[in-house]
């Protein structure tokens, strides 16, 4: 997790508008930052929405088509939440369309351990994770996307509302539903 991923100042979004520029118009070295800064975190998020690695590669590709030749970023909030926004819509739209499949263990894979961790406790802490991003699954997806934004990227209720374009009282409400119906799941299924 990036610390201030969300965090957005005026210096840092005239900076991420002539990155986003410079990408719109051909430059490589550009795009790439762009990629590299902002696709490993849009990833995790469509991941965690659909539950599917190749979907959410697709998604987060075509969030990045949108992006650069999208006009409407004009920098009022961080470049990241702009992006999110167009992620978590995509996510959105594909689970409209789509019915969600049933876990797949196989996809989730703890990247940020040692080889040398204790293989017992490695594996608990996968098993406690799949279970988690199973009873995310049966939140819907609004709630969801904002419970995913609040833990695993220290989105404030701010960025949330910019991120799923509501106002700031229905995020801070989504997130509290969300939080609750989560907390119920997890007592109703140990």
């Amino acid at each position: 997790m990036k610390a201030g991923f969300f965090s957005s100042s005026p210096e840092k979004n005239e900076a991420d508008m002539a990155v986003l520029y410079a990408a719109r118009n051909g430059d490589k070295h550009s795009a790439e930052q762009l990629i590299l800064a902002l696709g490993p975190n849009a990833h995790a998020l469509a991941w965690r929405m659909v539950n599917n690695t190749a979907e959410a590669q697709d998604i987060v590709q075509e969030s990045f088509l949108k992006l650069f030749k999208s006009a409407r970023f004009e920098g009022r909030s961080s470049l990241s939440t702009f992006f999110y926004a167009i992620v978590s819509n995509a996510c959105l739209d594909f689970l409209r369309k789509k019915n969600t499949e049933p876990l797949d263990e196989d996809e989730f894979e703890l990247q940020s351990f040692s080889s040398d961790a204790d293989p017992g406790h490695l594996l608990s802490i996968k098993q406690q994770a799949a279970r988690m991003q199973s009873l995310l699954l049966e939140l819907s997806p609004r709630q969801r996307l904002a419970i995913s934004l609040w833990a695993y990227y220290d989105a404030s209720i701010l960025d949330i509302a910019r991120t799923l374009e509501i106002e700031v009282n229905a995020a801070n409400q989504l997130l509290h539903r969300a939080k609750a119906n989560l907390k119920i799941l997890l007592k109703e299924k140990p």
